[in-house]
Parts: structure tokens; C-alpha cells; sequence
């Protein structure tokens, strides 16, 4: 399509760090070239070290949520400038790591990253390979106790953004109010060794199969640096176990020793306990999450043409724009924000919706925008039971839709 151009070397690199560090990182990582990154306000969360944290609210200390498009070849070395500038080998520093993307559509005036001279990553560096990125969209009231479901499965303290969701709803007129849009969406990685316990823990404790509870789906993660912290306590011991964890690791070789999972009988149970997937909630196969990245005075549109392309489970989420010194006109740095459009969807769908939202583009001139897919390992989300039409019942809808209402 003219004006566009189509890639497929590229990766998404996000740092999850805390305020602080990620005024230096932003400062001397990605203002050094001729590129920029999106930044997203975030909070972590923090369970108090004392026997009565069940009945005590979660601790949520201000986080960034730093995205950027890069080049393969200058993943290592972006990934190594984080972990440096960042201090990423302290407990709770912060985390970053890299998803590949399938391929990649943006227009011209897209900022791109701008290659380095060199990409070679400090070989001692702890970066693994071996991760997976939960991520879990539902609704507000919902967070606090899938976190504490997550953290006691094994991950980490998860990360939370506020997003607006928009699914099938959205086009019933006025029983729409009858949905509230405001969502939160929650991210933890962790190892693959742990992966399991930590997703099928969320599912359970969001209820994610059962209608209006939203969707949880993962994502392989090519390599990365976690190092985010999920107890808050006095420093009364000589080693957080977190530290701890990461000793034994080491003294293993491998993270496997962490596995607590029993004899598997699929999916929706397991001998030990009975794990059962609720009614209704579908491992859904060959699944992919395209997202669209524009200006958020122009996500209004897009939003519109992903509905109208019967996009399911549409959710956005909205952050600034880090300038480049060469942005920067006579010395003043205007704001600029940016959404982030995500939609979960069979990969047989993709080409219809990112056609309708590159054509959206071009009639309305959007500038500045870029669409990409990467691949989903394991979604679960409700789907509507398919039942034959009566003279009683009327027509009923046949998809199967993700529900993110």
C-alpha cells in the first residue's frame, strides 16, 4: 500500500522500571539516536512481609512501561544499554525483554530506530531465554486478587496499566451503557518452567473463562532480564527471597527445579486438587494480538474501523511519546501521546482488520502509524455456546468471540 512500508526484522523491546531509573534510561538510552519511545504510567504491586497482608491492600509503587520498535540486529545491545543504565542486576530493579514481531507495517513518517555502530551484548550479562509473558485484560474490581493468585503461583509483583476496552457491546446502541469501558491490563513474566502454574493460576482466579471476565492469553518472549521484586518487608533477613531463588538458579543451571506441577490431565485438571476450567472458557487455537500505534488525537477512527471490521476484544491503552533531542524545536519539547490499539484475534482475521485500519488511515491523513502481529502461544477467554435457531430463541449470534466486556 502506498505510503506504507512492510518489514519483518523487527522486535518490540519493553523495560518495566521504576520512576527513577527510568528517567536515566530514557535520558541517556533512548534520547542517544535519532529515535524515541513510548512511555506508559504503570504501578507494581507489593505484598506486605507480615502474616496479616490477606486482609492488608497491595502496595502499588509508581512504574514505567517503556516500549520501542527496534532492528533484530539491535536488539542485544539496546537490551545490555537498559540493563546497564538501569541497574537491572539489583533485586527489583526492574525488568526488560524482547518479543519478536511477525511482520511490521508503518508509514513514513514513523519514527524508526536508528541503527549503532555496534549490537554485542556483554556475555556475563544474565539474560535468559527461557521466558513467557502473561498478560491478563479484565475488569478493575478483578486485579488485586488475580495479582495475589499470580504471586502465589511463583511470579513476580505484576505490573498494571489502566485501559479502555471496547468488544461487542460497542455496537448495540444504547444498551452500551450497560458496559463500563475502564480496564486494567496486567503483565508478569516469568520463567517457562513456571509459566504453567502462574497463567493457570490467573485464569482461576479471574474467573477468565466465565462471560464479561476478560482474557488472558501468553506470549514467547526471545530473551530478557526480569528482576522484579513481590514482597515488601523489613530488612530483617540477610537475603530476600527473591535473591534466594536466583542463588539456587544459579547453582542448577536451570530454573526446571521450580516446577510444581503434578501428573497433567490437560489442561483442566490435575490429579493433586482439582483445577477445572469453568463453563464456557476455550483454549482458543491460532490465535495472534495485532497492534496498532497512533497519535491519540487519531485513535478515535481507528478504533471505530476495528469495531466495524468485527475486531474482537478491542483494548487501548494510552502513554507519552519520549522525544528525541532532535525533535526538539527551539529548545522547547512538546507533548505528544500516543495509543496503543490491541486487539486478540485468529490469525485468519488479521489481513480483513489491518486493511481496514491502514484504509481508515490514509482517508482520514493519519500521520505517524504502525501496525504489527506477534505470535500468541495460549489464549483462554470465553467463547458464546453456538445453538441451533428456534421459532422461541431467534436468531442467535454463531461466533466465537474473545470477551473482553
Amino acid at each position: 500500500m502506498a505510503g506504507f512500508h512492510a518489514v519483518e526484522n523487527l522486535s518490540s523491546i519493553t523495560a518495566i522500571l521504576p520512576r527513577a531509573s527510568a528517567a536515566r534510561v530514557l535520558e541517556q538510552v533512548f534520547d542517544q539516536g535519532g529515535h524515541g519511545a513510548t512511555v506508559f504510567i504503570a504501578r507494581g504491586t507489593l505484598i506486605r512481609d507480615h502474616w496479616l497482608q490477606r486482609l492488608i491492600p497491595v502496595i502499588s509503587p509508581v512504574m514505567r512501561y517503556i516500549q520501542v520498535l527496534v532492528p533484530d540486529d539491535e536488539v542485544d545491545g539496546l537490551i545490555e544499554q537498559i540493563y546497564t543504565v538501569g541497574g537491572l542486576h539489583r533485586p527489583g530493579a526492574g525488568a526488560v525483554f524482547c518479543i519478536p514481531c511477525e511482520e511490521v507495517v508503518y508509514s513514513n513518517d514513523y519514527p524508526v530506530w536508528s541503527p549503532s555502530e555496534s549490537s554485542l551484548t556483554n556475555a556475563s550479562l544474565d539474560i535468559k531465554e527461557n521466558l513467557t509473558a502473561i498478560y491478563c485484560i479484565t475488569r478493575r474490581a478483578e486485579i488485586d486478587t488475580i495479582s495475589r493468585a499470580a504471586m502465589q503461583a511463583g511470579g513476580h509483583g505484576p505490573v498494571v496499566q489502566l485501559c479502555e476496552g471496547r468488544g461487542l457491546r460497542a455496537g448495540l446502541g444504547w444498551l452500551r451503557i450497560t458496559s463500563k469501558p475502564d480496564k486494567e491490563l496486567l503483565a508478569i513474566v516469568v520463567d517457562n518452567a513456571d509459566a504453567d502454574e502462574v497463567f493457570d493460576a490467573v485464569i482461576r482466579a479471574g474467573r477468565i473463562g466465565s462471560p464479561g471476565r476478560g482474557i488472558a492469553y501468553r506470549l514467547p518472549v526471545q530473551k530478557g532480564v526480569v528482576n522484579l521484586t513481590s514482597v515488601y518487608g523489613h530488612a530483617h533477613q540477610a537475603a530476600t527471597l527473591e535473591q534466594i531463588i536466583a542463588a539456587i538458579d544459579d547453582l542448577k543451571g536451570d530454573s526446571h527445579w521450580r516446577d510444581q506441577s503434578v501428573i497433567d490431565l490437560g489442561r483442566t485438571g490435575k490429579v493433586a486438587g482439582v483445577g477445572l476450567a469453568p463453563s464456557g472458557q476455550h483454549d482458543l487455537i491460532d490465535y495472534v494480538s495485532l497492534i496498532c500505534v497512533v497519535r491519540r488525537e487519531h485513535m478515535e477512527p481507528l478504533m471505530a474501523a476495528a469495531t466495524a471490521a468485527h475486531a474482537p476484544g478491542i483494548n487501548v491503552v494510552y502513554g507519552k511519546f519520549s522525544e528525541t533531542e532532535e525533535s526538539i524545536a527551539a529548545g522547547v519539547s512538546l507533548t505528544r501521546e500516543r495509543g496503543v490499539l490491541r486487539s486478540i484475534l485468529p490469525r485468519t482475521q488479521v489481513g480483513r482488520v489491518r486493511e481496514a485500519l491502514l484504509e481508515t488511515a490514509e482517508e482520514n491523513n493519519l500521520p505517524e502509524i504502525c501496525l504489527y502481529v506477534q505470535s500468541v502461544s495460549r489464549v483462554v477467554a470465553y467463547v458464546p455456546e453456538v445453538r441451533k435457531p428456534t421459532t422461541l430463541q431467534g436468531q442467535r449470534y454463531r461466533g466465537a468471540v474473545v470477551a473482553t466486556e
